[in-house]
């Protein structure tokens, strides 16, 4: 099919007339680095269509319109607004940097279908927050609805599916069963998300199903549920382990669940009783596996992860703790040893 002069000078017209508009809308200035020949430029973008970027040639001061596919380079400079939320988050500030990050979020809206924009950067930051906040309501609503979800790749894909899991904890014991059949879909289904997941965001997804698992088992935990309740203790240990320094405040929340966990097991609080003001090497071997974990857990709790924690049974069960392997050779006995009687 063959176009005549008059409508291809129309559709001409519509594409100008359609520049013009959304040069005259404007919109936050983006300092871009590209390469479309042979030498790099900077551009000052502040329009863009999708992903059709609006700029003006500094040779001769006209209005053009490219793609990322039209060149070589294509680089973003991170806005100064951008940076400060990068601060912030950093900073461990997180409320502050959550607002800071949804204003940059929507500030630079037309720009998120080019690679590397502040707009998707400023949205996983966010959804970051919201998951270290435990806000998950917040965090459902923000992973359901990421902008460009479609353009996603790599690890920044796998941080909103880790987020999409985690957003489905509530305190339902029925999310359970929401979670590990979320888990099976994307381990199984959606294989290159799962493959490029970054440790500390498959802590999140170890952390929602632990969690989840845990829920409904209260101080006292059932005989018919000991297995349960040792499998969320291993899902929320591998949320310590593959943060790797990260999520500090998922961590801490893991460990302390972990070590209530232990505690509302069959047979523990009784020998916690027993052992208190008693504890030797044999009464030591003799206490239930389960006791001598969550003494493990609250020593790493107290000294390591939050010395200043709220767990309940933290301090009680620190006093428990015996070390099997003490320097003899310097005279120290096991820490929690008792000196023999006279």
């Amino acid at each position: 099919m063959k176009f005549s002069h008059i409508t291809t000078l129309a559709f001409s017209a519509l594409a100008c007339a359609g520049l013009a508009q959304a040069q005259q809308a404007g919109g936050p200035e983006l300092i871009v680095h590209v390469q479309f020949d042979k030498a790099q430029e900077i551009l000052k973008v502040t329009s863009c269509t999708g992903d059709t970027f609006q700029f003006t040639d500094r040779r001769d001061g006209s209005q053009k319109a490219a793609t990322p596919k039209d060149t070589k380079i294509f680089y973003i400079d991170t806005p100064k607004d951008l940076v400060e939320a990068e601060e912030a988050f950093r900073g461990n500030e997180l409320a502050a940097a959550r607002k800071q990050l949804a204003a940059v979020k929507s500030k630079y809206a037309m720009y998120n279908a080019l690679p590397g924009n502040p707009s998707t950067k400023a949205a996983l930051m966010e959804l970051e927050c919201a998951v270290r906040m435990q806000d998950w309501a917040a965090v459902r609503m923000l992973a359901n609805s990421f902008p460009k979800f479609d353009l996603l790749k790599g690890e920044e894909l796998a941080l909103v599916e880790a987020a999409r899991i985690a957003g489905m904890i509530t305190d339902d014991p029925g999310c359970a069963g929401t979670i590990s059949k979320a888990y099976k879909f994307l381990s199984e289904k959606k294989k290159e998300a799962f493959r490029n997941m970054p440790t500390d965001k498959y802590a999140w997804v170890c952390y929602a199903r632990g969690r989840s698992l845990a829920n409904g088992l209260g101080d006292s935990v059932p005989a018919d549920k000991v297995d349960t309740m040792h499998e969320a203790v291993d899902l929320l240990c591998q949320c310590v382990m593959a943060s790797r320094g990260k999520n500090p405040e998922l961590v801490e929340d893991a460990l302390s669940r972990s070590i209530d966990l232990l505690v509302a097991a069959p047979g523990v609080k009784e020998a916690m009783g027993k052992l208190r003001g008693n504890i030797t090497k044999k009464t030591w071997e003799e206490a239930p596996f389960d006791l001598r974990d969550a003494v493990a857990m609250a020593k790493i709790y107290r000294t390591v992860v939050a010395p200043k924690g709220k767990n309940k049974n933290a301090d009680a069960l620190c006093k428990l703790f015996y070390n099997a392997t003490p320097d003899r050779s310097k005279g120290n006995k096991a820490e929690g040893e008792n000196k023999p009687k006279k």
